[in-house]
């Protein structure tokens, strides 16, 4: 059961009052017509219920995502910030409204381990 969703109008949310997690919102750069969101989430500080974390592309105003010229997903850790953790690039994208970059699971043993996802979905 998904206990929060952040996107550009919902960069916080109130089960979250020690801000582990914030959406930038739209970062949007006029000049080149290209824009990105950045998402910042501190995994150790997330409540004990949440277990998994999607990260997903989606179409906002238009049908489909095959309009984004590009989409890139890159995880980075705060402390080491030249070091990428996961990059997740998605060439070509089909007719479909949101496409599933990734997703973080909680190990048992209360480490986090990323996995590229890639699956399209209608909505």
């Amino acid at each position: 059961t998904p206990v929060a969703t952040f996107d550009y109008r919902h960069t916080v949310d109130p089960l979250f009052k020690n801000g582990c997690v914030k959406h930038s919102g739209d970062i949007m750069d006029h000049k080149t017509k290209t824009g990105r969101h950045k998402i910042i989430v501190r995994f150790q500080e997330l409540p004990e219920n949440v277990n998994r974390v999607f990260f997903v592309l989606s179409a906002w105003n238009s049908p489909t995502i095959a309009k984004f010229k590009t989409s890139r997903l890159s995880f980075f850790d705060k402390k080491d910030p030249n070091t990428q953790l996961c990059k997740n690039h998605v060439a070509s994208l089909p007719n479909f409204q949101a496409v599933i970059m990734c997703r973080v699971d909680k190990l048992l043993t209360g480490e986090w381990n990323i996995y590229d996802d890639g699956n399209f979905s209608k909505g």
